[in-house]
């Protein structure tokens, strides 16, 4: 690669910040430095790398990884497609993809969180907000740049200042899973409300807070509502509603409704006796103890990193043999 590149890469590997690189080699290629370093990210964002984005790393770049970049670097030098395009394609559908491209190209800038979204990376999502990333900046679009510039930029603020008290609010902590669900979900719908301004012309008045938000900030639900609403009032709802919350957190902040379906109880239908008979089949299949367990070599059940009830958030293992369940 090119000599600054070269430099860079030495400085990543002895494990110096980008903050210590600049002060090392100057400000005056500070730009370029910084499109070389978001464009390495990227890459292992594309690879699914989780183990890049360790505690250590975020925290030695976070002044990079927390600021919105060139939404430009998401797509091929030269070319009209994005990066990552056949695993977008297989995702989002062809239709889905073209929406997604229209809407890449119509940002100015954009954010690591959101990439991450973009790719289904909900680990390296985990891992971002852990290292302390505001879920809150936000990208922004082209058109915003021209008109109405200082309205744009005090909502923003407003929007940054709101992300600060949901990071607190999750190191009090609440669970990581829901954590990424709450970003993954937003994402959706931010997603939604770009394929519904091309088709449509609805409307860019908040159905919560009745005030006209940057389009860069439009959410607009997957439930039979379809409520069009800025992503500050999603977010303030989140603040004041999380914690109390008995269904999906994620759901529609005007009228609480959600396109996400509750799991249906297994036992329906059982009675008391067939649910203790299943009961002690379950437990009779166990191995006794650590050691035959060991033998039996299971395919241990991961936890999940989605997940959108604070019940399945709060579920604990029981154990994978007799003697701890006992215990």
């Amino acid at each position: 690669g090119s000599p600054t590149h070269q430099t860079y890469s030495k400085a990543t590997s002895a494990s110096v910040g980008f903050k210590n690189y600049c002060q090392k080699d100057g400000d005056e290629n500070k730009g370029m430095r910084t499109d070389l370093l978001i464009g390495n990210v990227l890459q292992k964002i594309l690879d699914n790398d989780k183990a890049f984005f360790s505690l250590t790393t975020v925290h030695n770049d976070i002044e990079v990884f927390d600021s919105d970049f060139d939404a430009k670097l998401l797509f091929e030098e030269g070319k009209e497609s994005m990066i990552g395009a056949e695993k977008l394609v297989s995702w989002y559908g062809f239709q889905g993809y073209e929406d997604l491209l229209k809407r890449f190209k119509d940002l100015q800038t954009t954010t690591l969180l959101e990439v991450a979204a973009l790719f289904r990376r909900h680990a390296i999502i985990g891992s971002l907000l852990m290292g302390g990333l505001n879920p809150c900046v936000r990208g922004k679009l082209k058109a915003e740049l021209h008109h109405n510039r200082h309205d744009v930029q005090a909502w923003h603020e407003r929007h940054a200042n709101v992300g600060r008290k949901i990071l607190c609010l999750f190191f009090e902590p609440v669970p990581l899973s829901l954590q990424t669900y709450l970003v993954k979900r937003c994402f959706d719908f931010r997603r939604l409300a770009m394929i519904s301004r091309q088709s449509t012309a609805s409307p860019t008045c908040c159905a919560k807070c009745k005030r006209d938000s940057p389009m860069s900030l439009h959410l607009r639900t997957d439930s039979d509502c379809k409520h069009l609403i800025c992503e500050t009032c999603f977010w303030e709802d989140v603040l004041i509603h999380l914690k109390n919350r008995t269904g999906d957190v994620a759901c529609c902040c005007v009228c609480q409704a959600s396109a996400e379906k509750l799991k249906e109880p297994q036992c329906v239908g059982e009675t008391p006796q067939d649910r203790l008979l299943s009961s002690r089949l379950k437990y009779q299949d166990l191995p006794k103890d650590s050691k035959e367990l060991k033998k039996r070599k299971p395919k241990l059940q991961k936890r999940p990193v989605l997940v959108s009830t604070w019940s399945e958030a709060a579920s604990l293992s029981v154990g994978n043999s007799q003697d701890v369940r006992v215990d």
